[in-house]
């Protein structure tokens, strides 16, 4: 095992790390997780150039923001893909999507928010799906919001750069050819996808209202992290930002059943959303 400055992670250090990361965004770390948070801060440590007992020292002064969102983004998962969950896809596709533009077709206003967009392939397969199936809804105002409590995902997503193994993972190889480009052994995103969504640093554990309301929001495998009052909260603000007819769609291992009231639950092929009742 490596070494924290001259010695592992104390009891005590991790008993700090956890209350940390628990009052930044409401994640549990158990400890169980104690050697992914020796690993996550060292190699943290590594690229400042500094040992995991000085990052741990620093990070305890509020004035240091930066660092502190840095522990942040080195501790939260960022797991994704292109078009994670085929059955949501195809859900939205041919079920929910056709609904919501029958619905706006007076106001010729359509509004997703990708909830926790990690580095944005969810949110870039929705451009990518609405530009195939949708034409890009011409004449229509579109509003593609993505969101993430991590600042340097949310910066990698904005650049729409992925690496053959990201790419490799979901997305069909027309898709790529047709909306890539390849620049030495990453692909960049041509402009028509990578310009259509805005992207915003944002902790779900804040004040949700002045999001404004959605047709539709993904928040999918984010739940998972957290404890049940914590779980209510989110879903009940998530609820509050929901159009008459909008949908939510959550991770296939959470739900709202026993967390959270006043939901509908609806089932389309083999996906599941949600909509306030």
């Amino acid at each position: 095992m490596f070494v924290v400055g001259d010695s592992a992670l104390t009891v005590a250090d991790l008993t700090f790390v956890q209350q940390f990361i628990f009052a930044e965004c409401g994640i549990v770390l158990d400890t169980t997780k104690k050697y992914l948070v020796e690993t996550r801060l060292y190699d943290l440590a590594r690229r400042l150039n500094t040992t995991s007992t000085e990052v741990l020292r620093r990070v305890r002064t509020p004035s240091e923001k930066m660092l502190r969102n840095d522990v942040v983004d080195a501790l939260t998962t960022h797991e994704t893909s292109f078009f994670r969950d085929q059955s949501v896809f195809e859900a939205l596709r041919t079920d929910l999507l056709p609904k919501i533009i029958a619905a706006n077709a007076a106001s010729k206003t359509l509004r997703i928010w990708s909830a926790a967009c990690s580095t944005g392939q969810e949110v870039y397969s929705i451009c990518m799906l609405l530009q195939e199936h949708f034409r890009g809804l011409p004449g229509w105002k579109v509003d593609l919001l993505a969101t993430d409590i991590s600042t340097q995902a949310v910066a990698r997503a904005q650049q729409g750069i992925f690496s053959q193994l990201e790419v490799n993972r979901g997305l069909p190889a027309q898709l790529l050819v047709k909306h890539f480009t390849q620049n030495c052994r990453d692909w960049q995103l041509k402009d028509q996808i990578r310009t259509m969504p805005r992207f915003q640093v944002l902790n779900l554990l804040g004040n949700l209202k002045t999001m404004g309301s959605f047709d539709l929001i993904l928040c999918r495998n984010v739940l998972i992290y957290f404890e049940l009052p914590l779980k209510k909260q989110i879903l009940e603000q998530l609820r509050g930002s929901l159009n008459p007819k909008g949908a939510l769609f959550l991770g296939s291992a959470e739900t709202v059943i026993n967390v959270c009231e006043g939901f509908s639950r609806t089932q389309s092929g083999k996906a599941v959303y949600y909509q306030a009742e």
